[in-house]
């Protein structure tokens, strides 16, 4: 905002990890593993932040655009058998429900069910 001539737009986009949501069997096993993960970042819930962020910073006509990510190959995943195997080590689930789980995500993947999806935030404002 201090950089942005007066009547500039200021845009940014962020993902809300905490919307991020697989298709799995074991749904606690996986409720466990999204939360760890999702938590290991700085800002797991800065995309929701965003908009009153820009309020408090003085910004006017504040827009937000909500934009499903949706992942359907596990290759593409961030939430996949390494973040299982982190959060194994982390004590949040154990080595075999960490093993069960991602057999279940590569067996939903080979046969082509995989299905992951996460809110991204893309919020605009004009400096005044």
């Amino acid at each position: 905002v201090r950089v942005t001539r007066s009547g500039g737009a200021i845009v940014v986009m962020d993902a809300d990890l905490d919307t991020i949501i697989i298709d799995a069997t074991d749904r606690d096993v996986t409720r466990r593993i999204v939360h760890f993960a999702a938590e290991a970042r700085a800002q797991p819930w800065g995309a929701r932040q965003l908009p009153a962020l820009f309020r408090h910073a003085g910004l006017r006509e504040i827009t937000v655009i909500p934009l499903t990510q949706i992942v359907t190959r596990l290759r593409d995943s961030d939430v996949n058998g390494d973040v299982a195997a982190m959060a194994c080590s982390a004590g949040v689930i154990t080595v075999d429900e960490a093993a069960a789980w991602t057999a279940d995500l590569e067996q939903r993947d080979a046969a082509g069910d995989y299905l992951q999806t996460m809110t991204l935030f893309t919020v605009a404002g004009r400096k005044s």
